[in-house]
């Protein structure tokens, strides 16, 4: 009697370390699982914002998020209430006042894709922009502040751009960081500053900025 129950124990034992085994493997594959899908949809996602910013796609006639970075990117600050509310982007700068990640860091998420599969359980994208390091910005207009340019086209020249990129799923987290820089030069036609006067309206610019239509902006991936 003492020998079977020692040995049902045995089993019983050898029973919960293989179901226990089982376990740590099939939450270890959904792990991998997991992190293998948010990476896959991060750089897809990448890719995707690279090539809707590329110059050569015409972002100012097709790209909703070129026109918005086009209409709210180093724009004179003033008050709100002349606004509707809305606020001035400003540059992001650690540890100085105003410019914090609180006010200058923008969240946007992706919430219209969750029924496709593989994708995801949560996808937010943070966008924010900084100052070159010679470049501060004149308190009176809001507007980069270089030592007199030759070119008007070169004020804003230099401008760093970042794209932060969030995929969630099953507790696993995986993030990048796509770098961009502007280049601005005068539009080539006059089809360009067409696109970009149809760029400037209240939905792509909420605090209705007046754009420079002899700007042409190129923002260049960096890594």
């Amino acid at each position: 009697m003492l020998v079977t129950i020692i040995i049902i124990a045995v089993l019983v034992v050898f029973s919960f370390t293989l179901i226990l085994i089982s376990y740590n493997l099939y939450a270890s594959q959904n792990k991998n699982l997991a992190s293998d899908r948010n990476s896959e949809a991060a750089n897809t996602l990448s890719r995707a914002l690279q090539e809707e910013l590329n110059p050569d796609n015409k972002p100012a006639a097709n790209s909703n998020l070129w026109k918005y970075l086009r209409c709210n990117i180093a724009y004179e600050n003033g008050s709100t209430e002349d606004k509707g509310g809305w606020e001035d982007w400003p540059y992001y700068q650690a540890g100085l006042e105003n410019h914090g990640e609180k006010e200058a860091k923008r969240y946007f998420k992706l919430d219209n894709n969750n029924d496709i599969e593989g994708m995801p359980a949560d996808v937010s994208v943070c966008i924010y922009w900084e100052l070159p390091d010679d470049v501060t910005i004149d308190e009176t207009t809001g507007l980069p502040n270089k030592k007199t340019p030759e070119q008007v086209e070169e004020k804003r020249s230099g401008i760093l751009l970042y794209i932060e990129i969030t995929c969630t799923t099953g507790g696993q987290i995986y993030r990048m960081t796509d770098k961009y820089e502007l280049e601005v030069y005068a539009p080539e036609d006059l089809l360009v500053q067409e696109e970009l006067r149809a760029a400037n309206n209240s939905r792509n610019n909420p605090v209705n900025h007046t754009i420079n239509l002899n700007e042409d902006w190129h923002w260049v991936h960096k890594n």
